[in-house]
């Protein structure tokens, strides 16, 4: 089901086309303005960005967030693959042996 999301950065709103079945567009929304008020706190301790670079780098970071997190899940299902794979070895000597114990 499509849906629209309403943002306001920068005190502009922009109106967006949004699949509510796969996420909530709101929870979307707050971890860009979040980001951004991040990014517009750390600037102001340094040179004075504009907007466009603000949204840029709460951009890069919310990027860089997504890749470690793949990476995160990549290393955490290769470790389950692994012993799952471990486990199944087991399980087929312990049922080949004690096959060959009832004489099949």
């Amino acid at each position: 089901m499509e849906d629209f999301l309403s943002i306001t950065l920068f005190n502009q709103t922009y109106k967006f086309r949004f699949d509510t079945d796969r996420l909530s567009g709101q929870e979307v929304a707050g971890v860009l303005l979040g980001e951004i008020e991040k990014v517009e706190a750390q600037q102001e301790r340094s040179v004075h960005a504009n907007k466009f670079v603000v949204l840029l780098i709460a951009a890069l970071n919310i990027a860089l967030d997504n890749v470690t997190l793949r990476g995160n899940c990549q290393t955490q299902l290769s470790a389950v693959s692994n012993r799952s794979a471990q486990l199944i070895r087991r399980l087929d000597s312990y049922i080949a042996l004690h096959m060959d114990l009832m004489g099949n």
